[in-house]
């Protein structure tokens, strides 16, 4: 009788060491969010004296020298799309006088353009605020 309890122990041990892996998988997956909500990736100063108009034009500028599509550009804000190499994403660039702060949504998608799961491109968003702060600076210069 103690030979079976040893054997049954050792077998819920193993399956339990076994499914140990398994349970842990989404705590120490993706720092992506959850919700495919717009989530804030960071914000670029804008120099002194800019008008609303040069921002607007620096924004616009760098998502085109991206390819991004402008979507939308009216008052404080400026919303670009882009769906590239399996990834899709809309960045919104909402300004005021002093800085740009940017908002985005990414997925990857799959052959037929349905999203698959959310993540963001953090490789193309650090590219635009680059792009912004060059943009920024040049304009900047020219006054």
């Amino acid at each position: 009788m103690k030979n079976n309890f040893t054997t049954v122990s050792r077998i819920a041990l193993w399956i339990s060491f076994l499914a140990l892996p398994i349970c842990a998988i989404p705590a120490f997956g993706s720092n992506a969010p959850a919700s495919d909500a717009p989530q804030a990736v960071g914000s670029v100063a804008i120099p002194a004296g800019l008008s609303q108009n040069d921002v607007r034009e620096s924004i616009i500028a760098a998502f085109v020298g991206r390819e991004w599509t402008v979507r939308d550009s009216a008052g404080d804000h400026v919303t670009g799309t882009i769906k590239h190499r399996g990834q899709e994403a809309i960045l919104t660039v909402n300004f005021s006088a002093s800085q740009a702060d940017l908002l985005c949504q990414g997925w990857e998608i799959n052959s037929a353009g349905a999203h698959t799961k959310f993540e963001l491109p953090k490789r193309w968003i650090e590219y635009i605020k680059s792009d912004l702060a060059k943009n920024f600076l040049a304009r900047s210069a020219k006054q």
